[in-house]
């Protein structure tokens, strides 16, 4: 994956950013942590445990307004997650512009 420096969104467990598959050329969606270290804090460790959850939580959702992880991989000092990439802004700017949407 290239992963730009466009920032395409944000919460607890990081920034998300605009990338592109190098094999298909498909833009997508990248989540990245930095993976905790021996000597890191409670708040770090409790950060890795929330993505570590929202990447289970993520795995198991098929939904049409919830972009689909794609997937999940380690360098050496991050973890990260690839998303489908849907246009439009997130989904807390989207229900407060919108309203709620139809299942």
């Amino acid at each position: 994956y290239t992963v730009r420096s466009t920032v395409v969104g944000s919460g607890l467990t990081g920034v998300v950013k605009l990338a592109q598959n190098r094999h298909t050329g498909q833009e997508c969606a990248v989540k990245s942590l930095a993976l905790p270290k021996l000597t890191s804090t409670r708040a770090d460790v409790g950060r890795a445990d929330a993505f570590a959850s929202e990447v289970a939580i993520a795995l198991s959702t098929d939904h049409p307004h919830i972009a689909r992880v794609e997937d999940v991989y380690e360098s050496s000092r991050r973890v990260h997650m690839v998303m489908e990439y849907l246009r439009g802004g997130n989904l807390c700017e989207v229900l407060r512009q919108s309203g709620a949407l139809p299942e």
